[in-house]
């Protein structure tokens, strides 16, 4: 079994990779989201803190938001990428019973 911190970078990197080379599993992940980012910056803090969030009285934002990565954009892709940030986002997926 994996340690907590090494599941995230695995999890971390394998986003990464996804966003790169599975477009079209992406592009559905984006789409079975809903709500939008609030810029909390819980995404930006796993395993390696973002150079480009900025953190000041008690507000986050990202200092290149318009133009960030990929992998940023597309987070999170399903409801286990939530649970590296324990659920602390405001993007939710539909319960497939649900549909």
């Amino acid at each position: 079994m994996l340690s907590t911190s090494m599941a995230l970078f695995y999890h971390k990197v394998k986003r990464f990779m996804v966003v790169h080379f599975r477009v079209k599993y992406v592009r559905e992940g984006i789409n079975a989201r809903e709500g939008s980012c609030d810029q909390c910056g819980q995404c930006c803090k796993i395993i390696v803190r973002c150079p480009f969030l900025l953190e000041k009285d008690g507000h986050t934002s990202c200092r290149v938001y318009k133009f960030r990565p990929l992998q940023c954009r597309a987070f999170p892709l399903h409801d286990d990428d939530l649970k590296d940030i324990d659920y602390k986002c405001t993007f939710r997926f539909k319960n497939p019973d649900d549909v």
